[in-house]
C-alpha cells in the first residue's frame, strides 16, 4: 500500500475519482511501465499543481514511486524567465561569482 509520512496516501484524495484514477496509474506501473506518469490537478480548488509520478525499479522489480509535485504558477514564472533571458538568468542566481576556470 502506498504510504506518504505513513499513511496511506488514499486518504488525501477528496475526490471519487482520484483514487481509482491513482490505482490505474499503480497498476500501469505494476504491469511494466517504466516511463513516468504526468497529470495536472488542482485538489484544494484554486491551487493548479503539475504531478510526475515516476516507478523505482531495482533490477527490473517495482520497488517504489517517486513523486513530484510543482506548482503550475512557478513553472510558468520559470519558463517565462528562460524565454525572455534564457539559462544566463538561471546561471547567475546558481554562480554568482561565474563560471569556475577549468
Amino acid at each position: 500500500m502506498p504510504e506518504y509520512i505513513g499513511n496511506d496516501v488514499r486518504k488525501h484524495h477528496r475526490r471519487a475519482v482520484t483514487n481509482p484514477r491513482f490505482d490505474a496509474m499503480l497498476r500501469l506501473f505494476e504491469e511494466g511501465r517504466v516511463e513516468p506518469v504526468h497529470y495536472v490537478a488542482r485538489p484544494y480548488g484554486k491551487i493548479t499543481i503539475l504531478v510526475t509520478v515516476s516507478p523505482i525499479r531495482v533490477n527490473g522489480e517495482l520497488v517504489g514511486f517517486s513523486q513530484i509535485v510543482l506548482l503550475k504558477d512557478e513553472v510558468q514564472k520559470l519558463f517565462a524567465l528562460f524565454d525572455e533571458s534564457g539559462r544566463e538568468s538561471f546561471e547567475r542566481e546558481m554562480l554568482p561569482n561565474g563560471l569556475p576556470t577549468a
